[in-house]
């Protein structure tokens, strides 16, 4: 069995002691009371996180539990985000995914978040990170959450080539080569066109080959234009964060969203990813480990049958050759880690057996 890598793994803050000064009381509950909703419609009722928790503040010591000890997950990629108008520490920040490198060494990857609305701080942003952290990729997001008087936020599109390409070259000169954008799920209340569409993302990938770039929560909305994209551009991956989740609760609404990807482009560039822990990853694993393409899908649709060689693949082969490494490299590496050796004698931990300890100040606050 090959190994599994989660391509987008968060820390939430989601205490209310986060909140920054752009978003208001009532839309930073309205967010968190969201993403715990997204939580609780996607998991499995018996694998989910007890909702005090889920908004609380985590660490790399719960999270890594979750990844590492509670599930078959081997490597896991950590990104930060850069909501620093939401929250004060951007949302995931990126010191807890260092702690999380740390603790589980050779099964963590960084991604740092980068604000493309800060012009030049954004350059120094990137410097300062890529000196302080070892780096693999970048993440932007098309929206900060700041809104102007008119009501209109903040954004910047990936085809921007006075304010984004500067990035994106600055970010190959740092010998960054992997790019991820925020797509398909809209923050608080940004309009969805033009800035979560994804047709930015096509002249990008034509003036920068070298690079690569990831459509985060790709399918989830666009999937048609999503599956032409990866068919046009050999250097775009759909990472399925948010999509992937769906294969628990909703396997048909996930078949659709695979098939059209399959059908359109191969296996070969699609990434799996939880958000762990926005969802628990195990049970997530598990029914894709299980799933079957419908039959009446293949033969209506035209989507491609998912057999074993199609799992593996997108479950971590296809991170691992994107990340520059092999089966056989990263098995020796961890073969005799502390998470190898501890699965041997114990096996997995229950879910959510290590938790942050809930925030007391936004106890009773929080949908049951």
């Amino acid at each position: 069995m090959s190994l599994v890598v989660d391509a987008v793994a968060h820390a939430y803050n989601l205490a209310p002691g986060n909140r920054a000064p752009a978003a208001t009381a009532d839309e930073f509950a309205a967010f968190r009371t969201a993403l715990l909703g997204m939580h609780q419609a996607w998991s499995d009722p018996a694998a989910a996180c007890p909702p005090q928790a889920f908004v609380s503040t985590w660490d790399a010591e719960s999270l890594g539990a979750t990844l590492f000890l509670q599930s078959d997950t081997d490597i896991a990629v950590y990104h930060d985000t850069a909501l620093t108008p939401v929250f004060k520490d951007g949302g995931s920040p990126l010191a807890v995914g260092a702690r999380l490198a740390e603790l589980y060494p050779g099964r963590v990857l960084l991604y740092a978040g980068v604000d493309a609305t800060a012009g030049a701080r954004a350059l120094e942003h990137m410097d300062r990170v890529v000196d302080d952290y070892e780096i693999t990729g970048f993440k932007f997001y098309p929206v900060t959450g700041t809104y102007g008087p008119d009501g209109v936020a903040e954004g910047v599109l990936l085809n921007d080539v006075h304010r984004m390409y500067p990035l994106l070259e600055h970010a190959r000169e740092l010998g960054v080569r992997h790019i991820a954008i925020h797509k398909s799920v809209p923050f608080r209340r940004e309009s969805v066109d033009p800035y979560l569409n994804i047709n930015d993302v096509d002249a990008p990938a034509v003036a920068f080959p070298d690079l690569t770039f990831e459509v985060v929560h790709a399918g989830f909305a666009f999937l048609e234009e999503t599956a032409f994209l990866l068919a046009r551009h050999p250097n775009v991956y759909a990472t399925l964060e948010i999509s992937m989740n769906l294969v628990v609760r909703y396997p048909r609404r996930f078949a659709r969203i695979l098939g059209a990807l399959l059908a359109a482009a191969g296996p070969d560039r699609i990434l799996h990813a939880t958000g762990c822990m926005l969802t628990h990853p195990q049970p997530v694993i598990e029914a894709f480990r299980a799933f079957e393409m419908p039959q009446d899908l293949v033969e209506e649709e035209g989507f491609p049958p998912v057999d074993h060689a199609v799992k593996e693949a997108i479950l971590g082969g296809n991170a691992l050759r994107l990340y520059g490494l092999t089966d056989a490299a990263v098995f020796s590496h961890l073969a005799d880690d502390h998470v190898s050796r501890w699965r041997a004698e114990h096996g997995r931990n229950a879910p959510w057996s290590r938790l942050p300890q809930p925030d007391v100040a936004a106890v009773g606050s929080v949908p049951q």
